[in-house]
């Protein structure tokens, strides 16, 4: 039994009872007052006269002076304190829904706690304002837990502090953690380290992780239109046949190689390299080819020596980006899959054989070397280098989180 239970029973009140007025006056009076308040230890300092009431539904003591009701508590023991306190810091993905849990806050009586929150901007940029309570991005379950929903399409990283506030009606304490919103243009999008190299192609090649900058074009010139996804520019290969010549970015399988791309042509019949490779001396090429001659190309891996592996199944159309997560398992591997806005495309099929040769090398946009005419005939734009195969879910997340 909770202490203001215990004065509720010396007073001889009873839960059974919504309210029951009990006078309080100096002297006693008639009835059952109270004859000094302040020594029973009820309030810090008590009035002359008023009402003592007992609210069944908060099983709580309220002291009325004839204008508000002030709760009574007995000393500074009784405030209100977090059991569990959000962490200093916290994140919340574009497109994702981040759960902040402040699990009990703790009252020295027991009394209902209610929960809120507040964030430092009002209205900060990453929350989605289209879900959440009112459109504010988050929803307060009233039990201790608070979702967060991150914004998609933002392309870079932002912070605000959320704030958790829990009462019992007369003491608040409050809990605030620092929240990141990990934008699409973070090298760490899967916070796994796997992601090593990130081309924003915002008119240069220089890789977000400071590694494995493009050295220079391995021909042509130029190659950069303002026509992009993110920032203020894109890499457009057939745009003075400019391929860009990369380290070697990864030595081994598996790899993935993830871009958003827009086709130019769905009618080709040379290959449009996005990616050419080198693992070990093996020659990989990430690219597209019309390999079915139906006016639609489909994106395709290539190993050099071996066989190709190609997808069908989608339907491509012009000037429309779409997000290519290439997740190459090892050499001509059935495992290898291409994602396409995140779902796995169509069914794979190895034509055999052993024509792809050529030049094993990093390029971006064209292949390594010669064959001017197999440069992409499009625009590419956030090319990511991971040093594993992406899975479905992971590909999935990749594209949630804008590439």
């Amino acid at each position: 039994m909770s202490r203001n239970r215990d004065i509720a029973k010396i007073l001889g009140l009873t839960e059974a009872e919504n309210t029951t007025n009990v006078s309080l006056g100096a002297g006693g009076g008639g009835g059952s007052g109270v004859t000094n308040a302040d020594s029973i230890g009820l309030f810090a300092a008590s009035p002359d006269s008023g009402t003592l009431h007992y609210a069944k539904d908060t099983k709580a003591l309220y002291l009325y002076d004839g204008n508000e009701y002030d709760r009574v508590f007995s000393g500074p023991n009784e405030a209100l304190s977090f059991t569990t306190s959000l962490a200093s810091t916290s994140t919340v993905s574009p497109g994702d829904s981040a759960t902040f849990t402040v699990l009990a806050a703790s009252d020295f009586e027991g009394f209902p706690i209610t929960y809120s929150y507040e964030t430092v901007p009002s209205n900060p940029v990453g929350l989605d304002s289209a879900s959440g309570t009112d459109n504010s991005g988050v929803i307060n379950n009233n039990d201790g837990t608070f979702n967060l929903y991150g914004a998609s399409g933002i392309d870079s990283s932002a912070q605000f502090t959320f704030r958790a506030k829990a009462t019992d009606g007369t003491h608040v304490s409050t809990t605030s953690t620092v929240v990141s919103l990990v934008g699409s243009q973070t090298l760490d999008i899967l916070f796994d380290n796997s992601c090593v190299a990130l081309y924003k192609l915002d008119n240069d090649g220089t890789d977000a992780s400071g590694n494995f900058d493009a050295s220079g074009y391995k021909r042509g010139s130029g190659g950069y239109s303002t026509t992009a996804k993110y920032g203020s520019h894109s890499f457009a290969p057939i745009i003075g046949d400019a391929v860009l010549d990369l380290p070697d970015v990864v030595t081994s399988y598996p790899f993935t190689v993830s871009a958003w791309v827009q086709l130019n042509n769905l009618d080709n019949s040379a290959n449009n390299v996005v990616m050419n490779t080198a693992i070990g001396s093996q020659r990989v090429t990430i690219c597209f080819y019309d390999w079915a001659s139906t006016n639609n190309m489909q994106p395709m891996i290539m190993y050099g020596g071996t066989g190709h592996w190609y997808w069908t199944g989608y339907t491509f159309a012009l000037n429309t980006w779409y997000h290519l997560t290439y997740s190459v398992a090892g050499s001509n591997s059935s495992s290898s899959a291409v994602y396409i806005n995140g779902s796995a495309s169509g069914l794979t099929a190895n034509n055999g054989g052993s024509s792809h040769g050529g030049t094993a090398g990093w390029a971006l946009g064209g292949n390594f070397t010669g064959n001017a005419n197999e440069s992409f005939d499009g625009y590419i734009d956030q090319v990511r280098i991971f040093n594993k195969a992406l899975d479905a879910s992971e590909a999935a997340t990749l594209y949630s989180r804008g590439g």
